[in-house]
């Protein structure tokens, strides 16, 4: 018994860390942008692979805030401009956000011997509904180019979690008050 948990422990500690991060924080021409890491939020058998992060940008005293997604699966996929998202949240609310460009970043990756297709869209999204959204998750639906929605049903949420902490972090990021660019004091 004492071995099967060794065992355990040792493959664990094998394994990367998947913590939740700050991916860039950058000011440029007086535009503060914050970057977190996406987030697998995948459960049970998924076509559609969903990854989910927020963006953050403050131009002057605007601040405007992005729910970031990065979609994989075994086909292509695109989101058109105006695409919608709707997040129902544990209350029964729902939320329903639209990008104004669309998908972007698509990428081809070979996974042992099957091609991912990846693509990434962002919705701007105001703070309130993120607080809203943060409180839990139990339903999305994604608005899909030529073809039928992605929807997904949560018996756990996850996306809320993510929600949460990544608040939390652009919180403390805003805390450090870094307004310098790469190129003042050069």
């Amino acid at each position: 018994m004492k071995q099967i948990i060794f065992t355990l422990v040792c493959l664990l500690a094998l394994f990367p860390a998947q913590a939740q991060k700050i991916l860039s924080d950058d000011t440029t021409n007086g535009t503060r942008s914050i970057i977190t890491s996406k987030e697998n939020v995948k459960s049970g058998n998924d076509k559609i692979v969903v990854y989910v992060g927020l963006s953050f940008m403050q131009s002057g005293d605007t601040p405007t805030h992005f729910l970031s997604l990065k979609l994989s699966a075994m086909k292509h996929m695109a989101i058109g401009k105006e695409g919608r998202i709707m997040l129902k949240d544990a209350n029964g609310n729902v939320v329903t956000l639209t990008t104004p460009q669309g998908s972007y970043g698509a990428d081809t990756r070979n996974v042992g011997g099957f091609n991912l297709y990846e693509i990434n869209v962002d919705y701007p999204i105001t703070y309130e509904q993120l607080q809203q959204l943060a409180n839990g998750v139990t339903k999305i639906r994604i608005e899909l180019d030529n073809d039928d929605p992605f929807d997904k049903e949560y018996k756990k949420d996850k996306i809320g979690k993510v929600i949460a902490t990544d608040l939390s972090l652009i919180a403390g990021a805003l805390g450090t008050d870094k307004k310098a660019s790469f190129t003042d004091g050069f």
